[in-house]
């Protein structure tokens, strides 16, 4: 199985992941996100949305664009994502 289906497996196995995948479309802030997202995941938090954020920029999918940010991070797909 190659690169993009394994990530598009491993998108596709939790609500949450998915719900985050279809409700990032322009860089946002995990508060952005979760504002968005929230009607696709009625149980997402702010802290579900970070850790699945770090989760996407880990695998390479999302990267931050402010990385000196201590708090307000903007984070949007890479060209792989």
């Amino acid at each position: 199985m190659g690169k993009i289906q394994q990530a598009i497996r491993w998108l596709n196995g939790g609500g949450q992941r998915r719900a985050l995948a279809h409700s990032l479309r322009k860089p946002m802030t995990a508060t952005e996100l979760l504002a968005v997202a929230k009607s696709k995941a009625g149980t997402l938090r702010l802290r579900h949305v970070s850790t699945i954020l770090k989760a996407f920029r880990e695998r390479g999918l999302v990267e931050r664009l402010n990385p000196g940010a201590v708090s307000g991070g903007i984070d949007f797909w890479t060209l792989f994502g």
